[in-house]
């Protein structure tokens, strides 16, 4: 038997500029506020990732490099 998947949860992408990031984190943080138990992704530039900040709002962040490495889901 399979291990069942949680089916529902929020992507976001901050890419392309900075306040793309920004915007991105701003919502994430509303959601957390009205829905702690959320699940929430984030594909962006490693450069912007600000932890340990990000780390608490999102459950995943993807960047390029965490791609190139093979340590993503």
């Amino acid at each position: 038997m399979s291990q069942q998947q949680p089916n529902n949860g929020f992507l976001y992408v901050g890419s392309l500029t900075k306040p793309y990031y920004d915007a991105a984190v701003m919502s994430a943080e509303s959601i957390k506020d009205y829905w702690p138990e959320a699940k929430i992704m984030l594909f962006t530039h490693e450069d912007w990732v600000q932890e340990p900040r990000d780390s608490r709002i999102f459950d995943k962040i993807i960047t390029k490099k965490s791609l190139i490495i093979g340590n993503c889901p």
